[in-house]
């Protein structure tokens, strides 16, 4: 009689331990992730910390002997306003070791500026240009001092006609110099039969007046340079629209008068006044106005052919104002003795106008 096969059992035992050894090994092995993981924190925090600490910088003011240059106070001021903390400031002016030392180092030639020394690539500023171990601010606008001289005051000399009262003012040129940020060191007005003023025609070959003769000194602003206004000699030189005076021949070109034709009868007829406006958007100055009425116009009426009133005729020098020649084919006529008729109603809209009577 053969034995009988005993089964295999689990040991209890045998199975507490081995998880008591899996239990242990899973502790090991979170422990170990747990100091990576505070290592990694801790090098991350290090660095946040590191990376919002105050930049230890020197700042050097390079002033500059020019009371009406540009303002470096305020570039100051954005430095000071930056996450630094400024472990030396000082103010430097021509002359001083330092100044002249820092200027010959790093190759400065325009002031004021500010030089930054220290933990200079932990900054971003705008304006400033590194050079060797410094920041220095390079985006001055004129007026500064460069090459031992003041660069961007800018004169202003307007020649006129005091008799053409309707001749446009070039002295405003100077209100819209500074409205751009130009600093107006002087300006002057001259009559253009002057002696200073002839000096100065002489000089620059000024054909026309009302003239704004501007310094070579504005040309320091960038935005100078897209207006393409013209030189010649030491300045630019800005002239008039018409009406105007040509300086050889002492006679105002650009001179235009009107007449207006109406017809009092047509009391809801349009107001030809408004005329006025619409010609003075085309750049058109009027010199000479009158009104006749159609019982008074006979002549005019009769040799212009007009056959709608309200209406308007212009005389004079038209040619200078280029935008109204590029429109008036569309409105009007030029006779053959070179006077302007309005004729086209249509433009105008809806308003009442009338064939005139006369007789």
């Amino acid at each position: 009689m053969g034995l009988a096969k005993r089964s295999k059992k689990s040991n209890p035992e045998t199975l507490i331990v081995v998880g008591v050894v899996l239990l242990t090994a899973l502790a090991l092995i979170n422990a170990v992730n747990i100091a990576r993981l505070g290592g990694v924190l801790n090098q991350k925090i290090a660095e946040a910390k590191e990376a919002s600490r105050p930049a230890k910088i020197v700042m050097d003011i390079l002033l500059a002997d020019c009371d009406s240059c540009f303002d470096i106070e305020q570039v100051v001021s954005q430095v000071k306003s930056a996450n630094v903390e400024l472990t030396e400031e000082d103010r430097l002016s021509p002359g001083d070791q330092e100044f002249e030392k820092l200027s010959s180092d790093l190759g400065i030639k325009r002031y004021p500026t500010v030089v930054l020394l220290g933990e200079i690539d932990r900054l971003s500023l705008s304006g400033f240009e590194k050079r060797g171990d410094a920041l220095v601010y390079t985006e001055q606008k004129p007026p500064y001092v460069e090459e031992g001289r003041i660069k961007g005051l800018v004169d202003v000399i307007v020649l006129e006609d005091p008799s053409c009262e309707k001749c446009p003012n070039m002295s405003t040129v100077v209100a819209s110099l500074k409205q751009q940020g130009v600093a107006v060191n002087s300006e002057r007005v001259l009559d253009y039969r002057s002696a200073d003023a002839r000096k100065l025609i002489e000089q620059t070959g000024l054909g026309i007046v009302p003239a704004a003769l501007i310094s070579r000194e504005v040309g320091e602003y960038p935005f100078w340079q897209q207006t393409g206004i013209p030189a010649s000699g030491d300045y630019y030189i800005l002239e008039a629209n018409a009406p105007a005076v040509n300086i050889t021949t002492g006679s105002i070109f650009g001179r235009v008068d009107i007449t207006f034709i109406t017809d009092s009868s047509c009391t809801d007829c349009y107001d030809v006044s408004l005329h006025r406006r619409a010609l003075a958007n085309l750049g058109v100055v009027l010199w000479d106005e009158a009104t006749v009425d159609v019982s008074e116009a006979g002549e005019l009426i009769e040799k212009y052919n007009i056959t709608a009133v309200p209406t308007y005729i212009l005389t004079g020098d038209l040619a200078p104002y280029e935008r109204f020649r590029q429109v008036w084919s569309t409105v009007g006529t030029v006779e053959s003795d070179g006077t302007y008729v309005f004729r086209n109603m249509q433009v105008l809209g809806n308003v009442k106008y009338v064939n005139p009577q006369v007789g």
